[in-house]
């Protein structure tokens, strides 16, 4: 396998996290594991980025300030052209009325901040399985429709 090979990226991913720490740290797993990495300091900084690089997958912390990550969560839901777009809320926050307050913001997914990666990385490969079975799917149904119209 050549070094070209080697270092296709997964896709860009953005990280909305107002802790320096904290979004280097997951910045370098994801990187780590071949994800194009960019990260926002808040949510005006996220609304940016999500215009400019066009995310696969955003993570978002929930508590930071300006705008937390429900109302960020909320604003990429409710515009067409990212609704699509998985949303993972990271966060410190544990209690059921935090998860329900996430899941009914738009998110995707919601998970408790860990030492232990594993989740994460399992959750944005379903995410991507099945953006590719959805655009496998659409394709099938285009082709179909193209070949009835021009007889093929």
């Amino acid at each position: 396998m050549s070094n070209q090979t080697m270092n296709i990226s997964k896709g860009r991913v953005l990280i909305i996290e107002d802790s320096p720490t904290q979004a280097e740290g997951l910045k370098y797993i994801l990187e780590q594991n071949k994800y194009d990495v960019q990260i926002a300091r808040n949510g005006h900084q996220a609304q940016y980025f999500i215009r400019m690089i066009d995310p696969i997958i955003v993570i978002s912390d929930v508590m930071m300030p300006e705008m937390n990550g429900y109302e960020i969560c909320r604003w990429i839901k409710n515009h067409a052209q990212y609704e699509h777009i998985p949303v993972i809320l990271l966060t410190s926050l544990d209690h059921p009325q935090d998860v329900v307050a996430g899941l009914e913001s738009g998110a995707d997914y919601f998970i408790v901040k860990s030492n232990d990666y594993s989740i994460l990385l399992s959750r944005m490969k379903v995410f991507l399985i099945e953006m590719v079975m959805k655009l496998k799917v659409i394709s099938q149904s285009v082709l179909q429709q193209c070949t009835k119209v021009i007889d093929i």
